[in-house]
């Protein structure tokens, strides 16, 4: 949807603590605008000193600074816990989750690799271990957990973990960088900067085939997948926008060209979220509508009406 620009509306936060939730409400103001007025959010505080944070059904999790140590740790929406998923001395960061599985990563032996824990089954377990290669941003969908990694003296190309057979693949060793990884069942998409500066490109597993998704002027970064639809920031206007590309239609849509930046977008179904300067918005596709859903809010993740993101260095559960 293209739209007019104008200030994002001012948000109050009332402090009505009920049962540990603040309301974000929206204030008044007399300027026009084409946004949908601010929708009143609960805002739940996870974490005073959070990032990286990710969400998927009723678990939240993200890395957290605790006694100088980077750990990560998991919040369950439907019983108030807080699980450590990975503490101690070393440096676990960039965790992702889908369902019961957190992926992250962590140099317990002075050496990064990728590692997996099950919340269901309480264990550990090696992703990718055996390299010098700094392996870094995982994600997973299902059985399927991809990472980018400077192996082999390469720059940095996309690697694939498949839990249910326990192999490793090589997905993509086009020359210089490829990262920013994101997956949704059998498709892995991501940044590729083969022609020289970024463009998005999938990877479909079951028949072997990459395909371009987007190569247009300037930078395509930070792609997000969810079935058929991918999302991710682009500056051929020049400042940082977010598109859409739809698989089954093969079409590709300006979702937000405002004036300044919008980054770090997700998706889940017809809700796209993203980062701009006056803070986290979502867009529904279903509507066309898009909605300053919270003030100062960065790096948002959404997995069905919820959201997660960094707020003054905390984590913050957002619900309609």
């Amino acid at each position: 949807m293209k739209k007019t620009h104008r200030n994002a509306l001012p948000i109050a936060v009332l402090g009505l603590l009920v049962a540990g939730m603040v309301l974000i409400v929206p204030a008044a103001s007399a300027e026009a605008s084409s946004l949908a007025e601010p929708g009143i959010m609960a805002q739940f505080p996870i974490s005073l000193d959070g990032y990286s944070p990710d969400i998927s059904g009723n678990i939240i999790v993200w890395y957290d600074v605790i006694d100088g140590s980077d750990d990560v740790l998991s919040y369950d929406l439907s019983t108030g816990v807080t699980t450590p998923i990975c503490s101690g001395p070393s440096k676990a960061w960039d965790p992702a989750i889908d369902g019961n599985r957190v992926v992250y990563r962590d140099n317990p032996n002075g050496v990064y690799g990728i590692y997996l824990y099950d919340l269901q089954y309480k264990y550990r377990v090696p992703i990718c271990t055996n390299t010098a290669g700094f392996p870094i941003e995982p994600a997973i969908d299902g059985d399927i957990v991809v990472w980018e990694e400077e192996r082999n003296g390469r720059s940095n190309d996309i690697y694939m973990y498949d839990i249910a057979t326990g192999a490793e693949r090589l997905v993509c060793t086009a020359p210089d960088y490829q990262g920013l990884a994101s997956v949704s069942g059998d498709r892995i998409v991501w940044r590729d900067d083969r022609n020289g500066e970024g463009d998005i490109y999938m990877y479909t597993i079951s028949t072997d085939v990459e395909t371009c998704i987007s190569n247009a002027a300037g930078l395509q970064n930070r792609p997000a997948i969810d079935g058929d639809r991918i999302v991710w920031e682009d500056t051929r206007n020049g400042d940082y926008d977010i598109y859409l590309y739809d698989l089954s239609s093969g079409t590709e849509t300006a979702i937000c060209t405002d004036p300044g930046d919008q980054k770090y977008p997700d998706i889940s179904g017809d809700k796209i979220v993203w980062q701009a300067s006056g803070g986290t918005y979502q867009h529904d596709l279903s509507t066309g509508t898009t909605t300053l859903i919270v003030n100062d809010g960065y790096d948002p993740s959404i997995d069905g009406d919820l959201v997660v993101c960094e707020k003054n260095r905390g984590i913050y559960f957002y619900a309609p």
